[in-house]
């Protein structure tokens, strides 16, 4: 993937892929620098490129497929960032990392039937003041009767010994996400092996 649309003309960043009719469909990121500090000035949106052999891929000509604009006024309007898509039932769901402009990292959930039409959900997770201000990489998958929230926060503070990294992976299971568009996280525990 290269950089070669006006959605995506400054970066293309991570996402995930899933099956559909028999083509891999791969759900990214498109960065735009939006002013003159490329650390501060940019917007994020989400598109897809297909492939029928894996190898080769074409940008759909509708992307962004969830743009500025299906933001919701909770969330950053410009980190929205690593698209993870899963098929639960007969529908497509899309967790996306972002935070709430004031310290708080927050993934978003949003729906879809043909992973073309997208529809915001809900904040599916967020931050109570502990973990982080922004919050990438998020994935959440089926694990038996219970799904595995996955997440990787950004400037996390340390926690006496734990947490002692600026970037820990943290996980939290047994939650269910689908049927209220909410998941409800008693704790998280670290995934990775750094301190």
């Amino acid at each position: 993937m290269a950089p070669d649309g006006e959605f995506d003309r400054d970066g293309c960043f991570s996402g995930s892929a899933v099956e559909q009719g028999g083509k891999l469909v791969l759900m990214y990121t498109g960065h735009v620098v939006t002013g003159p500090d490329k650390d501060q000035d940019y917007k994020q949106s989400q598109g897809i490129a297909v492939s029928e052999d894996g190898v080769t891929f074409e940008k759909w000509e509708g992307n962004p497929l969830i743009g500025y604009d299906a933001i919701p006024d909770t969330a950053s309007r410009k980190d929205f960032r690593d698209p993870k898509v899963i098929r639960h039932e007969d529908q497509y769901y899309a967790v996306i990392g972002s935070n709430d402009a004031n310290g708080n990292g927050l993934v978003l959930l949003y729906r879809s039937e043909d992973l073309r039409s997208w529809t915001y959900v809900n904040v599916l997770a967020m931050s109570d003041g502990r973990f982080g201000d922004n919050w990438e990489c998020p994935d959440l998958f089926p694990l038996g009767n219970r799904h595995v929230f996955m997440l990787s926060p950004q400037r996390m503070a340390a926690q006496g010994e734990a947490y002692r990294n600026l970037y820990p992976g943290l996980e939290s299971t047994g939650i269910r996400a689908f049927a209220s568009g909410k998941c409800t996280i008693a704790s998280f525990q670290k995934w990775d092996i750094s301190i």
